[in-house]
């Protein structure tokens, strides 16, 4: 991720953190104190499973989706080029915290039905290479927990980045959270504030990371000690979802009955 300790990079290839609610409140975790969770790509579809109904549910409690007969959030852009999801696992084997990186489609249409706003950040921004980062949602923890998830995904999204030669992230964020975020990153706001119509009108800034040597040496050192460590390259080159888990999520997404649907999917599939 950094330019400090950057991971292998892996041959170049041209192909909204949000919901872990993070606030001012928050303190950097103490890395020699804390417990790091570990962060891993996710591969297994019930995973994947996990990881989007939480999403849904923390949407939900948010107030960003009405209640409807599917209990995830899912997007075939999740599983397109170098888009990944990432995911917390506990020691009891459950999904405790996830976020989504995802790359910028290739046509002006799939532009439209993406979940970054590519639309508002290209006409502030069209040069650089971005990522974007959707769906970042945490499980009920303690006051420690969240905190600590949310820096050991953020420290995979920069690693990430770097590691596929991206230039910066996307992402849309709450007006009342920008403060937050440029106290811990290099954030620009790239729009003022304007409706989500995707999250029932939730406010939103567009935002862009930079992950620059240059702008990440002003971040401050409690934050680069999280950020700094490497991730094995081993981990971050992973493979995304695969064309059949993705096909399975679509047709998940869209049934009436999603348990009944999935039992008998994850049997057919063994």
């Amino acid at each position: 991720m950094l330019a400090l300790k950057e991971p292998v990079a892996r041959p170049r290839s041209r192909t909204s953190l949000k919901l872990l609610e993070p606030t001012e409140s928050y303190r950097v975790p103490n890395l020699g104190k804390s417990a790091v969770p570990g962060v891993r790509i996710a591969s297994h579809r019930e995973e994947l499973l996990a990881a989007y109904r939480l999403v849904f549910r923390r949407y939900t409690e948010s107030g960003f989706l009405s209640e409807k007969s599917s209990d995830i959030v899912y997007s075939p852009e999740f599983a397109q080029g170098d888009s990944r999801t990432l995911i917390v696992v506990s020691p009891a084997g459950e999904v405790t915290a996830t976020a989504t990186i995802v790359t910028e489609p290739a046509t002006e249409c799939a532009t439209d039905e993406s979940v970054i706003p590519w639309r508002i950040i290209r006409s502030a921004d069209p040069q650089r290479r971005l990522a974007g980062v959707t769906c970042m949602a945490c499980a009920d923890g303690d006051s420690g927990s969240r905190p600590a998830a949310f820096f050991a995904l953020t420290r995979f999204l920069f690693q990430y980045a770097q590691y596929c030669h991206y230039d910066g992230l996307a992402i849309t964020i709450h007006p009342r959270q920008v403060r937050f975020y440029q106290r811990i990153c290099p954030l620009i706001p790239l729009s003022s504030v304007y409706s989500q119509e995707k999250l029932r009108g939730a406010l939103a800034v567009a935002c862009r990371i930079d992950l620059d040597g240059r702008s990440l040496s002003r971040v401050a050192s409690s934050v680069l000690s999280w950020f700094e460590t490497p991730i094995p390259p081993e981990e971050l080159c992973r493979p995304g979802i695969s064309p059949a888990d993705s096909a399975f999520l679509v047709r998940y997404a869209d049934n009436s009955d999603c348990e009944e649907f999935s039992s008998s999917a994850v049997r057919m599939a063994g």
